[in-house]
């Protein structure tokens, strides 16, 4: 019997731990061994040609699939030149694909839609801080903001957090006897500019 791949054994072991947040980023949330004890790859000259044919043949399919819409352009005006309908397919193709979609992200429109939605990150994952959860609409906002944005806006969200700690942190009578000294002193220090 010809195998392409042999059967194989294998063992996996999986390890799920708490999200990366919850354990100040210190271990891996999915850790994966994967052991396998013999692999064997049977392939002759001719199944292997005819698997680079294969491969060769969907990257064609894949691209022709990209581009189908603008094949009109080619049958537009049978009596131009042929390789002037080449180049405007070409200049199209390039255009449409490549150059607008990068334009696109600086319409006005787009731009303030991505502020609404930093914003709304930002108030969730502060309220996330707070203990106040809401878990499916910051997934969802995850999934539509960028890794730089994110990161940044978490950023952000924590040092407000660490101000409005502090600003809400009982202070003992010492401390406020020690602000209270300090006060005074500043005001008898301005005087004595005047």
């Amino acid at each position: 019997m010809n195998f392409i791949i042999q059967p194989l054994n294998c063992q996996a072991k999986l390890k799920i731990a708490k999200t990366a947040q919850e354990q100040d980023f210190e271990e891996t949330v999915l850790a994966t061994d994967i052991d396998f004890e013999d692999i064997y790859l049977n392939i002759n000259r001719n199944q292997y040609s005819d698997l680079l044919d294969v491969l060769e043949f969907q990257d064609y399919l894949n691209m022709k699939s990209k581009y189908i819409q603008y094949y009109t352009i080619l049958n537009d005006n049978p009596y131009e030149r042929i390789s002037l309908r080449r180049w405007k397919f070409a200049y199209t193709a390039i255009v449409n694909e490549h150059v607008r979609p990068g334009l696109a992200t600086f319409k006005w429109e787009v731009i303030k839609e991505n502020l609404n939605r930093y914003k709304e990150y930002h108030e969730i994952y502060f309220q996330q801080l707070n203990h106040n959860k809401n878990d499916k609409r910051a997934q969802e906002l995850e999934k539509q903001i960028d890794l730089f944005n994110l990161i940044y806006i978490r950023r952000i969200a924590q040092i407000q957090y660490a101000k409005k700690k502090i600003e809400e942190k009982d202070l003992s009578w010492w401390d406020k006897l020690v602000n209270w000294w300090n006060s005074n002193e500043n005001q008898d220090n301005t005087g004595c500019i005047n």
